[in-house]
């Protein structure tokens, strides 16, 4: 076993089972919220004491701070997407990203789930490039795709950048896009001289940072083109 995850992390604050007589409570001074925290405060360092590479996953449902003491990382379900219609956007994840800089700089992480929908592939697709682009932008981890089970972008190097209303990051092994904007954007990201080829997840294309290069890109520049409210996302297949 690699640790426990805890699912529906977001107890009833009551419990009326006293009332009734169906129970007695230990901490009847407590509230239900109260006492399933002291549950959780030994729930994860009797999983550590199997060893510190074990970890506690607790889905609270969103980012809910009061969490975050007890376990290695939260799980954000239905995270943008929980079918075809988006719950919200990035400008939600770019807040959850800011407010969970410290928690993940402290080495814990967000998983963000992703029930993606659609009613044709294509549509699919852009769903899932948009909440991938979106979790790796704000640096979660993300699943579920199978165009991105086997990718790994590695670390983020740097912040959020943005560039005529693209946001980007890039990563040691790749990076991503993304353009809330309603109308379709073209910029060019400085990715230095050390990426020399990137693949485009989304087109499948392979782009080099040479100038003589006939592609989309030249002199550490990668020229993106990401449509209105879409996600991009590009591995490095070559390092100079």
């Amino acid at each position: 076993f690699d640790g426990l995850f805890i699912d529906n992390v977001h107890p009833e604050t009551e419990c009326y089972g006293p009332e009734h007589g169906k129970h007695g409570h230990l901490n009847p001074d407590k509230n239900n919220a109260d006492t399933y925290k002291m549950l959780l405060s030994q729930i994860r360092p009797l999983v550590k004491s199997y060893g510190q590479d074990k970890a506690v996953v607790l889905n609270s449902g969103g980012v809910r701070k009061e969490y975050f003491p007890y376990g290695d990382a939260l799980m954000w379900e239905s995270y943008i997407f929980g079918g075809a219609e988006r719950r919200h956007d990035w400008n939600r994840s770019k807040q959850a990203a800011e407010e969970l800089k410290p928690y993940i700089e402290s080495g814990k992480a967000l998983l963000a789930l992703s029930y993606v929908g659609g009613e044709t592939p294509e549509q699919r697709k852009d769903n899932a490039f948009y909440a991938y682009a979106c979790a790796r932008l704000s640096g979660f981890l993300w699943a579920r795709f199978s165009t991105f089970d086997k990718v790994r972008l590695g670390m983020p190097i740097g912040d959020i950048q943005e560039q005529d209303g693209v946001y980007y990051r890039i990563h040691s092994k790749g990076l991503v896009a993304v353009n809330p904007e309603s109308t379709d954007k073209r910029v060019q990201i400085p990715v230095g001289s050390d990426y020399s080829l990137l693949l485009d997840l989304y087109s499948n294309e392979t782009f080099q940072t040479f100038s003589f290069s006939k592609r989309k890109s030249l002199d550490g520049l990668l020229d993106v083109y990401v449509p209105a409210n879409s996600g991009r996302a590009y591995i490095l297949t070559l390092v100079n």
